[in-house]
């Protein structure tokens, strides 16, 4: 078992094909993280700030921390292992290792988060001790421990050795790969640099121990009609396909595949698709399900998610969206519709919630319309920002009760004032700065005129939003702070006003014409091209 270069690689053991399962504790869920010692001092750490902890990484390597759980005391001499957990945030997983443990509590590596807080989630993985369930795995000093499915043995299995990529397209131009298998690897699947004009499709990547694909610097890159699954890190990244303070496009397409089972050692913000500081990129008609965190993390200019099923994601975060993007005034042009999100729901009770749509930190500039979004916490949430556009979307089904009202709950769409709290007014105007490293006399940048005032005007005000048109049914109601109401009035909303009457068996067609008195202008939104076929 190992990591290689600064933790993006994993081994796989491959039987009948499918990579197996680690050998972990617990085997379902997760334990909780208790209270922490300094592991030289013995002195209980009660500072929950991250100058605190920045200057103990300085110092120490390792902290005690006590757990409330008698399974512990089996590993005092286990070897190799490693605990991952989220352990600062339920949006934020990471992986340290253990050094040994006694009765009552164990010394562990330092991760690398803010730092840990108490009652979250963690877990154990790689250790001889825990190898009691069929499928389960174990490797140490070269040699492996296999508990088979079967009983015993009967077709061969391997483990992942090769430290490289599968595939490695550098430089080139003008590559077509249709119809083969990448199969296991430490690192990434296929990783294609400074590149154009490469067509991936038909293709299957899986048991990688990163990346299933990885694009840097690439045009013209289209991945069409595969799978990729199993993978220890994101499906799917583009990296800066095309340029997004030039607003030069990429023109990379990520169309008709289904990626599913990913994240498997790098659990957060590793989505099923990345699109990342890419520019002119699209992903549509894909199908993503069974993700521990989110499905589609985007950021850039004039990108286009559209037509994408997605589901069974969020299964292990919360505070976190499906579709994700954040922390910028500058994007501009970005485009999510048409897209079906069903069947996401916080399974930790956390009291934060898990988001269809989520849009963080004041991002701006986005348009979110003709969405369907059933069985899902909190529909839409857009945290700050400003030019913003909800339109035409459908929110219905509420997964459960509104446990956390005064915060992140689980609304059909939130809308906050973010960048007006007095903690981020600071956040803000740095956004604003940005806004500096842009050309904007060039001919591309004249269609965004509004983005040379944003520092004149008052950064962290949500002005000139949209929010308007959009039907919701048997969800909890909108909410909207005050703060965000003075700058962007709502539009008109059919929120829980009249039942839709929906045609059924995945059709939203609307049936009532009393939701066209309320709202003249919504549109029923096409559900037989979404998804991959």
């Amino acid at each position: 078992f190992t990591y290689v270069d600064s933790g993006k690689g994993f081994a796989n053991l491959i039987y009948k094909g499918e990579a197996q399962q680690i050998a972990k504790y617990p085997n379902d869920g997760f334990m909780k993280t208790g209270a922490v010692y300094n592991a030289s001092t013995g002195e209980k750490i009660n500072t929950k700030t991250v100058e605190y902890w920045d200057n103990l990484r300085k110092t120490e390597k390792n902290i005690y921390m006590k757990v409330d759980d008698s399974h512990i005391s089996k590993w005092k001499n286990a070897k190799n292992a490693w605990l991952g957990g989220y352990w600062y945030s339920d949006w934020s997983y990471e992986n340290a290792r253990l050094n040994s443990a006694d009765t009552v509590g164990i010394f562990m590596q330092i991760p690398e988060c803010f730092y840990v807080n108490d009652n979250m989630d963690f877990e154990i993985y790689n250790l001889l001790e825990e190898l009691d369930l069929p499928g389960e795995w174990y490797a140490e000093d070269g040699k492996v421990y296999f508990y088979p499915p079967d009983g015993t043995v009967t077709e061969d299995l391997y483990i992942s050795k090769n430290l490289d990529n599968i595939l490695k397209i550098n430089n080139t131009h003008d590559i077509k790969i249709s119809g083969i298998t990448f199969d296991t690897s430490l690192k990434v699947g296929i990783e294609i640099i400074s590149s154009e004009r490469v067509d991936i499709e038909n293709s299957i990547v899986k048991n990688a121990g990163a990346a299933g694909i990885v694009t840097w610097y690439s045009k013209n890159v289209n991945i069409t009609s595969s799978e990729i699954y199993n993978c220890g890190a994101n499906g799917i990244m583009l990296i800066q396909s095309g340029n997004a303070k030039t607003l030069e496009r990429g023109d990379s397409n990520i169309v008709n595949c289904r990626i599913h089972d990913c994240a498997r050692v790098e659990r957060s913000y590793t989505p099923a698709i990345s699109l990342n500081g890419s520019s002119g990129c699209r992903a549509a008609n894909n199908t993503i399900y069974n993700m521990p965190h989110s499905a589609i993390i985007f950021s850039g200019c004039e990108l286009i998610i559209e037509n994408n099923e997605i589901y069974d994601v969020l299964k292990e975060a919360a505070d976190a969206g499906a579709i994700y993007a954040g922390r910028s005034y500058i994007m501009r042009g970005n485009a999510v519709r048409n897209n079906y999100l069903h069947d996401i729901r916080d399974r930790k009770n956390s009291g934060y919630t898990v988001v269809g749509i989520y849009l963080d930190d004041m991002l701006s500039g986005t348009t979110v319309e003709k969405n369907i979004i059933d069985g899902v916490d909190c529909g839409i949430f857009l945290n700050g920002g400003r030019d913003t556009v909800i339109r035409n979307n459908i929110i219905v089904n509420k997964t459960a009760e509104n446990t956390n009202p005064n915060g992140e709950g689980r609304y059909s769409i939130l809308m906050r004032d973010t960048g007006m709290f007095s903690f981020r007014l600071s956040d803000a105007a740095s956004l604003a700065e940005d806004i500096w490293t842009l050309d904007l006399t060039s001919k591309a940048w004249q269609k965004y005129p509004e983005v040379a005032d944003y520092p004149k005007d008052t950064p962290g005000v949500p002005i000139r939003d949209i929010v308007e048109n959009n039907l919701i049914w048997n969800h909890h109601s909108m909410r909207a702070y005050d703060g965000y109401l003075k700058y962007s009035p709502l539009g008109a909303n059919s929120d829980n006003a009249v039942d839709p009457k929906f045609k059924g068996n995945g059709d939203y067609t609307v049936g009532n014409s009393e939701v066209f008195e309320i709202l003249p202008d919504f549109k029923n939104i096409e559900t037989d091209k979404i998804g991959a076929r």
